[in-house]
């Protein structure tokens, strides 16, 4: 699977995937690309800790959609 899918989807165990986030200022934006301003690609991962939820280290905001991390490079 290498296509974006709706984060509803994503997987709610624990693994790192790649998560698009929204932020909450989106709303804002006049044109598409101030749009693309307020998207971010973070690795994520889904935690059971207070009833849970996605951290990440990134922009601050709403998570839309997800794939899986790619495979790291082969080792020369």
């Amino acid at each position: 699977m290498s296509e974006w899918q709706p984060i509803e989807t994503a997987p709610k165990d624990g693994t790192a995937i790649l998560v698009r986030f929204k932020h909450l200022n989106f709303k804002y934006a006049k044109t598409d690309e101030e749009r693309d301003l307020w998207h971010e690609i973070c690795v994520a991962k889904w935690i059971d800790h207070n009833d849970g939820g996605w951290t990440w280290y990134g922009i601050c905001g709403q998570a839309t959609h997800w794939m899986p991390l790619p495979d790291p490079p082969k080792a020369d």
